[in-house]
């Protein structure tokens, strides 16, 4: 109805991102409401898929995922959401994302998800997992990073003598030799990780 005020919420402004206030404010506006582009909402789509991969929402992911959004999409550093879940070790979504089609094999600067893995924030066991679940789908054990390091060397380097064993098993060259010339067991002695 032209000229009818309605209630709406809109965009208050001015607010971080980093602020507790959600930036929205209830007022009467005397227009209709503004109509937003594909790539806007595509852009909160992806927020919001960051936010629901930092609290591994996989129901939210599934979600968003079935509403178009990319599963290769790009995040801050170049990194994917497949890149993003193994750094976690969040099986979960590996396997969620894996199954809509990631790449297994995606590296960025030539860091892959596979390294990503070894490398992740959680136990040995969530970590053992991932990393089985990505040699599964044909990620490749034994390429090497921008410093020729392996995800051999990067496990033995955490020191998950487990993850070790199952690179080892899966083909990954035991001997290989960084740009300093450490292979994986230089990297476990100099760690003093024993096992």
């Amino acid at each position: 109805m032209p000229g009818a005020s309605r209630s709406l919420a809109v965009a208050g402004g001015g607010e971080s991102s980093d602020s507790d206030e959600d930036g929205w404010v209830i007022g009467f506006v005397e227009k209709e409401p503004q109509q937003f582009s594909k790539t806007l909402q595509l852009e909160d789509k992806d927020e919001t898929l960051k936010k629901a991969l930092t609290s591994g929402d996989v129901s939210m992911i599934e979600e968003l995922l079935n509403s178009g959004v990319n599963v290769e999409s790009s995040f801050q550093f170049g990194w994917t959401p497949l890149m993003y879940a193994a750094s976690v070790a969040n099986v979960e979504l590996v396997r969620i994302l894996l199954d809509r089609g990631a790449n297994a094999s995606f590296d960025k600067d030539q860091y892959t998800v596979l390294m990503a893995a070894c490398t992740a924030s959680a136990s040995e066991e969530q970590i053992l997992k991932t990393v089985e679940l990505l040699l599964s789908r044909n990620a490749n054990p034994s390429v090497a990073c921008r410093k020729q390091m392996t995800p051999l060397m990067y496990a033995a380097r955490e020191g998950h003598p487990r993850i070790v064993a199952l690179l080892v098993g899966s083909g990954s060259q035991i001997n290989a030799q960084d740009e300093n010339g450490y292979t994986a067991l230089t990297w476990a002695s100099h760690q003093g990780h024993k096992k």
